[in-house]
């Protein structure tokens, strides 16, 4: 779900691009992920393009005022590509775990049909006598 797509885009993200496109100055730290290197400090300024390696540190940003205007873009890795996969099992719980149906009614073992029904009545005892709807609106009555 969206929670999943989410979480594959902040894997993805390798190379991270902020260009600073209006601003009264301020100051970034870059942060390692690898805890044993220190952080990295230094002023920004208008028209500055950073970029560095999102996947192996991020960042913070403090800007002088509260105006500042920074676009911000990432270069991902390839999405991992998924097979198709044909599941031999006649077990269908097995089945509905595997396509994450944890929760509600269980789908039903054997062979499964779609029962579909439709009705319609109209006003004015117009169900199954041909005209007699259409006169009712001529009439302008509701059939009671």
């Amino acid at each position: 779900g969206v929670l999943d797509e989410h979480v594959q885009f902040l894997k993805r993200r390798h190379l991270c691009m902020l260009l600073i496109c209006g601003s009264e100055g301020g100051e970034m730290t870059l942060l390692p992920k690898d805890e044993e290197r220190e952080p990295i400090r230094f002023s920004t300024s208008q028209g500055q393009l950073i970029v560095f390696r999102h996947d192996k540190m991020t960042y913070s940003y403090q800007p002088r005022s509260s105006n500042d205007v920074v676009l911000q873009a990432w270069i991902l890795s390839e999405p991992d590509q998924l097979q198709n996969l044909k599941l031999e099992t006649t077990n269908q719980a097995f089945k509905d775990e595997i396509i994450g149906l944890l929760t509600g009614p269980k789908t039903p073992e054997g062979p499964q049909i779609d029962a579909i029904g439709l009705a319609v009545m109209f006003p004015a005892g117009a169900d199954g006598v041909k005209d007699t709807f259409w006169a009712a609106c001529m009439a302008g009555t509701d059939g009671c």
